[in-house]
Protein backbone atom coordinates (compact mmCIF):
# COMPACT_ATOMS: atom_id res chain seq x y z
CA UNK A 1 0.00 0.00 0.00
CA UNK A 2 3.19 2.53 1.07
CA UNK A 3 4.76 1.74 -2.24
CA UNK A 4 1.18 2.19 -4.27
CA UNK A 5 0.74 5.92 -2.93
CA UNK A 6 4.52 6.38 -3.73
CA UNK A 7 4.05 5.45 -7.37
CA UNK A 8 0.71 7.87 -7.31
CA UNK A 9 2.52 10.77 -5.52
CA UNK A 10 5.71 10.53 -8.73
CA UNK A 11 3.26 10.64 -11.34
CA UNK A 12 0.93 13.62 -9.90
CA UNK A 13 0.56 15.57 -12.94
CA UNK A 14 1.63 19.74 -12.28
CA UNK A 15 -1.93 20.49 -13.55
CA UNK A 16 -3.65 18.76 -11.27
CA UNK A 17 -4.11 19.04 -6.94
CA UNK A 18 -3.13 16.17 -5.65
CA UNK A 19 -6.42 15.72 -4.14
CA UNK A 20 -8.23 15.43 -7.48
CA UNK A 21 -4.86 12.91 -8.63
CA UNK A 22 -5.83 10.55 -5.85
CA UNK A 23 -9.62 10.40 -6.97
CA UNK A 24 -8.45 9.35 -10.24
CA UNK A 25 -5.59 7.37 -9.70
CA UNK A 26 -4.65 5.96 -6.59
CA UNK A 27 -4.83 1.85 -5.72
CA UNK A 28 -4.35 0.87 -2.73
CA UNK A 29 -1.82 -1.97 -4.30
CA UNK A 30 0.22 -1.88 -6.64
CA UNK A 31 -1.43 -3.46 -10.55
CA UNK A 32 1.12 -5.80 -10.69
CA UNK A 33 -0.33 -7.60 -7.69
CA UNK A 34 -3.02 -10.36 -7.51
CA UNK A 35 -6.03 -10.55 -6.00
CA UNK A 36 -4.45 -13.53 -3.62
CA UNK A 37 -1.50 -10.64 -3.15
CA UNK A 38 -3.99 -8.55 -2.03
CA UNK A 39 -5.73 -9.71 0.57
CA UNK A 40 -2.43 -11.26 1.72
CA UNK A 41 -0.95 -7.71 2.04
CA UNK A 42 -4.63 -6.45 4.04
CA UNK A 43 -4.46 -9.97 6.10
CA UNK A 44 -0.82 -8.71 7.54
CA UNK A 45 -2.27 -4.95 8.22
CA UNK A 46 -4.90 -6.47 10.01
CA UNK A 47 -2.29 -8.61 12.21
CA UNK A 48 -0.39 -5.71 12.95
CA UNK A 49 -3.44 -4.68 15.28
CA UNK A 50 -2.49 -7.68 17.54
CA UNK A 51 0.99 -8.62 16.82
CA UNK A 52 3.56 -5.84 18.54
CA UNK A 53 6.47 -6.72 16.46
CA UNK A 54 4.46 -6.60 13.42
CA UNK A 55 3.04 -2.98 14.57
CA UNK A 56 6.48 -2.15 15.26
CA UNK A 57 7.97 -3.09 11.57
CA UNK A 58 4.91 -1.37 10.10
CA UNK A 59 5.33 2.01 11.75
CA UNK A 60 9.11 1.80 10.68
CA UNK A 61 8.33 1.03 7.19
CA UNK A 62 5.72 4.10 7.29
CA UNK A 63 8.05 6.44 8.96
CA UNK A 64 10.71 5.42 5.89
CA UNK A 65 8.00 5.91 3.63
CA UNK A 66 8.00 9.74 5.08
CA UNK A 67 10.91 10.49 2.82
CA UNK A 68 9.62 9.99 -0.10
CA UNK A 69 6.37 12.26 0.90
CA UNK A 70 8.77 15.20 1.57
CA UNK A 71 10.71 14.61 -1.27
CA UNK A 72 7.26 14.76 -3.54
CA UNK A 73 5.77 17.89 -1.55
CA UNK A 74 9.32 19.83 -1.32
CA UNK A 75 9.69 19.10 -5.34
CA UNK A 76 6.31 20.06 -6.23
CA UNK A 77 6.37 23.40 -4.06
CA UNK A 78 9.99 24.35 -4.42
CA UNK A 79 10.95 24.06 -1.01
CA UNK A 80 13.39 22.51 0.80
CA UNK A 81 12.67 18.97 2.13
CA UNK A 82 14.17 19.48 5.09
CA UNK A 83 11.78 22.47 6.30
CA UNK A 84 9.21 21.89 9.36
CA UNK A 85 6.35 22.34 6.67
CA UNK A 86 7.31 19.64 3.98
CA UNK A 87 8.33 17.42 6.70
CA UNK A 88 4.62 18.10 8.82
CA UNK A 89 2.83 17.47 5.66
CA UNK A 90 4.77 14.63 4.71
CA UNK A 91 4.14 13.27 8.11
CA UNK A 92 0.38 13.94 7.67
CA UNK A 93 0.10 11.93 4.65
CA UNK A 94 1.48 8.94 6.43
CA UNK A 95 -0.51 9.32 9.41
CA UNK A 96 -3.56 9.65 6.77
CA UNK A 97 -2.61 6.87 4.83
CA UNK A 98 -1.81 4.55 8.05
CA UNK A 99 -5.03 5.07 9.37
CA UNK A 100 -7.17 4.69 6.21
CA UNK A 101 -4.86 1.24 5.56
CA UNK A 102 -5.95 0.30 8.50
CA UNK A 103 -9.76 1.46 8.04
CA UNK A 104 -9.03 -0.48 4.62
CA UNK A 105 -7.91 -3.75 6.14
CA UNK A 106 -10.71 -3.86 8.53
CA UNK A 107 -13.52 -3.20 5.81
CA UNK A 108 -12.48 -5.89 3.70
CA UNK A 109 -12.28 -8.63 6.53
CA UNK A 110 -14.39 -11.84 5.16
CA UNK A 111 -15.69 -9.72 2.63
CA UNK A 112 -12.76 -9.53 -0.27
CA UNK A 113 -11.77 -5.89 -2.43
CA UNK A 114 -14.74 -5.18 -4.13
CA UNK A 115 -14.91 -2.09 -6.88
CA UNK A 116 -17.47 -0.11 -4.21
CA UNK A 117 -15.09 -0.99 -1.20
CA UNK A 118 -12.37 -0.21 -3.61
CA UNK A 119 -13.40 3.52 -4.62
CA UNK A 120 -14.79 3.74 -1.17
CA UNK A 121 -11.06 3.49 0.13
CA UNK A 122 -10.04 6.11 -2.32
CA UNK A 123 -12.27 8.51 -1.94
CA UNK A 124 -12.06 8.15 1.87
CA UNK A 125 -8.27 8.80 1.47
CA UNK A 126 -8.66 11.99 -0.86
CA UNK A 127 -11.41 13.34 1.80
CA UNK A 128 -9.05 13.00 4.86
CA UNK A 129 -6.02 14.17 3.30
CA UNK A 130 -8.25 17.31 2.59
CA UNK A 131 -9.34 17.74 5.85
CA UNK A 132 -5.71 17.85 7.60
CA UNK A 133 -3.08 19.43 4.45
CA UNK A 134 -5.90 21.82 2.60
CA UNK A 135 -2.76 23.02 0.89
CA UNK A 136 -2.16 19.37 -0.94
CA UNK A 137 -4.96 19.98 -2.88
CA UNK A 138 -3.51 23.22 -4.77
CA UNK A 139 -2.22 22.48 -8.39
CA UNK A 140 1.47 23.42 -8.99
CA UNK A 141 2.00 27.29 -9.04
CA UNK A 142 -1.16 27.58 -6.89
Amino acid sequence: MIDAFRVVLHAWPAELGLIEHLRAAYQPVLDSSSGEDIETVLAVVRMTQDEPALRAAYLVLRERAEETFAEVLAERTGTPRDTLDIRVQAATMSAVLKVAADDFARRTAGRGVTPDVLTGHREELAHALGLVAPGLSGKRGD
